[in-house]
């Protein structure tokens, strides 16, 4: 169920609501209330403390900041679906009409929407100039997104949950926040499953009227109202159910129940606050963002925060928000509007203001990705730091290594198949001694209950030119309806079958010996793979199988070999803060590759290409080394704080000489301490007298 307001210099609105459909069917709207001003500004139990305005101090003399809020990229989302419908309403509808998503064609269905009539009903709206998000009028949508979450309730008015009393309206939560209200609104709806769904339920403002529509359509038209310049968006995730208890009345000589209710809202509850204000100046407002997906348009989690917009005519400037969104006070006629991260203009933009109008000016910036810089030479045995190359608005980074070597000589089961992972028979053991095809074992997949027996192969395979697998396949008594399969994946989840081979059938023998099989691997050069071999009861009804487990049956496999492959071991995954370094030390010499990919929010982007590390212990010392800072400790000590920024040190060495014409001489007693992310210290008692320090590496 949702509800929308229209609060003017008049009176207040509350158009009909309607549920969202889901597991519930949709609940009855609440009555529409006409409130004059005098009642608008009545005083309740409770209003929201007044709110910082949006002006702040710049950080140029001259200049001036506009702070709109803090809108999380869900709540911007929804204010860029609201000004794409205001710009185009007759593509808004076709495209709000033409959606493939689930929730919104199951809600369509279920209203019996018209959405010819639809799409015809928006194109009717004019062009309107974009909303701006504004600072209370956000704070005082999510305070009431977090109130219906708390009640369970989809409602304007807010009462105390003991009482039933109205603690305030909305109204008296817009009048209460000392925004200079000229005309207002609000939307209001607790079931919605996305930010796309929720604003296609006030688009297109589906209900029990007729076409499926509420009529009139309230909150479509707080959408276009062309009065209403600024935006808040409350948006809340959560679930909670409320349950009604049931009632028992007596009519005449019956007994009338009516069950209990229960209403359960969520996953997310939004609430749009829209207001205007007579002395408001027209507002530059946009969102710079990255466009990772290609769509054209603004997505969660690809704003970039902390970019600074400046209006070169008004001297207003704004820092991009966590969503990547802004606003400034703009001035009548062209200006330009530069994008700046630091000292680093980013680009810039030529906008024309009206008088009385917002005008919309976004800024996508280009994806060139991420990579691990440091050492390609580093040290086995001593300190190497790496760092991730620094994407603008990243909220973190991950990185990954991965050890690589060339496959050589055979896999069989003589190790107890350690470089093997066994699934599908609890209690089963793969390996098994006699009936080899060479040494003393060998793995034997058998079906004592049907299900899929699997033999997946632990480290990542990478082929190259005229790779291939080998192996030895003994196919004992087996049904047709038991099939082996080598699968190859890039993913451990989606399987592609390269070679598969039918059971011989009930009755017929075995052969008497392991038979050499091989696959091509042309098609996968330069992938990365995981390899599995599968012994699986084909799914058909009637489909019979042998159960017995003695050497004879089943699947028997020896002497698996890559040819021509690289193979992936020992990876590893580890999280990053912006701007810290990591350290990495192989467990072994040899050739690792690191690689890394950044996260915006909840996005996290695909790796980038690796940068190959070889690894020894005779790796030459590399690098930058900062002194942090010198002092005493509570002993009388020095500490000497310092760091390996990146690069390589295999050793590290305190040197000290008691005049500046002294000879450098290791300092003995000196204790080293390792500081963790290559930050050092070396602490050290001092001779009586001058004395100086030098850190080496080397």
């Amino acid at each position: 169920m949702k509800s929308g307001v229209i609060l003017t210099f008049w009176s207040l609105w509350i158009c009909l609501a309607v549920a969202r459909v889901g597991a519930a069917d949709p609940q009855p709207a609440p009555p529409a209330v006409r409130l004059s001003p005098g009642l608008a500004e009545a005083p309740l139990a409770k209003r929201l403390n007044p709110v910082a305005s949006g002006v702040g101090a710049g950080s140029i003399p001259g200049w001036r900041e506009y702070v709109m809020g803090d809108p999380s990229s869900e709540e911007q989302m929804y204010l860029e679906y609201i000004n794409r419908a205001r710009a185009l309403p007759w593509e808004e509808g076709f495209l709000l009409a033409t959606s493939t998503d689930p929730e919104i064609q199951f809600t369509y269905q279920f209203f019996g929407t018209d959405l010819q009539r639809v799409v015809d009903e928006i194109a009717q709206y004019p062009p309107q100039p974009p909303l701006a998000f504004e600072s209370r009028l956000i704070d005082i949508a999510r305070s009431h997104s977090e109130y219906m979450l708390r009640n369970a309730v989809q409602e304007h008015e807010e009462r105390d949950p003991a009482t039933g009393a109205v603690l305030n309206t909305t109204s008296s939560r817009l009048l209460g926040t000392g925004y200079p209200l000229s005309a207002g609104g609000e939307s209001v709806y607790a079931y919605a499953k996305s930010p796309l769904e929720g604003h296609a339920s006030f688009e297109v403002d589906w209900g029990y009227g007729d076409g499926g529509v509420q009529r009139p359509p309230g909150h479509r038209d707080s959408n276009h109202e062309g009065a209403f310049r600024e935006l808040g968006v409350g948006v809340v995730r959560g679930t909670r159910s409320r349950v009604t208890p049931p009632v028992t009345n007596v009519v005449g000589t019956n007994v009338v129940i009516t069950p209990a209710v229960t209403n359960t809202v969520g996953p997310s509850l939004v609430t749009l606050d829209f207001g205007s204000r007579a002395d408001l100046q027209p507002m530059v407002t946009g969102v710079v963002y990255y466009d990772f997906n290609t769509n054209g348009f603004y997505d969660v989690d690809e704003g970039v925060p902390g970019v600074r917009v400046e209006g070169q005519t008004s001297g207003w400037f704004a820092q991009t928000r966590s969503s990547g969104g802004f606003a400034i006070p703009g001035v009548e006629g062209t200006q330009t509007i530069r994008f700046l991260s630091g000292d680093r203009e980013l680009g810039a933009r030529s906008v024309t203001v009206i008088v009385g109008k917002n005008v919309k000016q976004d800024f996508v910036l280009p994806y060139g990705g991420t990579r691990v810089q440091g050492p390609t030479s580093a040290s086995s045995v001593g300190l190497n730091v790496f760092r991730v190359e620094p994407v603008l608005g990243a909220s973190g980074y991950e990185w990954a290594s991965m050890r690589w070597e060339a496959f050589s000589g055979v896999e069989g089961a003589e190790d107890g198949g350690v470089r093997f992972q066994f699934s599908g028979l609890n209690g089963w053991d793969p390996v098994k001694l006699g009936t080899p095809a060479s040494g003393t074992r060998s793995f034997q997949l058998v079906h004592t209950n049907g299900l899929d027996q699997i033999l997946q192969f632990k480290p990542i395979v990478r082929p190259s030119a005229g790779s291939e697998i080998r192996f030895k396949s003994f196919l004992g008594y087996t049904s047709t309806n038991q099939i082996t399969s080598v699968e190859v994946s890039t993913n451990g989840i989606q399987w592609a079958t390269i070679l598969q081979e039918r059971g011989r059938g009930i009755s017929v023998a075995p052969s008497g010996s392991y038979l050499a099989r091989s696959v091509s691997l042309a098609s996968w050069v330069g992938v990365d793979l995981r390899v599995r071999f599968r012994f699986f009861v084909e799914p058909v009804e009637g489909a019979r199988f042998y159960s017995q487990t003695q050497p004879s049956f089943g699947w028997s496999l020896d002497d698996i070999q890559f040819i021509n492959s690289q193979l992936g071991t020992e990876p590893a995954t580890h999280a990053l803060a912006v701007g810290e370094p990591f350290v990495f030390k192989g467990s072994t010499g040899g050739r690792y590759e690191l690689k890394a990919r950044p996260r915006f929010g909840d996005l996290v982007l695909p790796y980038s290409l690796p940068l190959v590390v070889e690894f020894s212990p005779t790796a030459v010392a590399s690098g930058i080394v900062v002194v942090e800072g010198i002092g005493r400790n509570d002993s009388g000590q020095m500490v000497i704080n310092f760091a390996l920024t990146s690069g390589v040190a295999r050793e590290w060495l305190l040197q000290g000489r008691a005049s500046m014409s002294d000879a450098w001489q290791t300092v003995s007693g000196a204790v080293f301490v390792d500081r963790g992310n290559g930050r050092l210290s070396w602490v050290h008692t001092p001779p009586a007298g001058n004395f100086f320090y030098r850190v080496m590496a080397r």
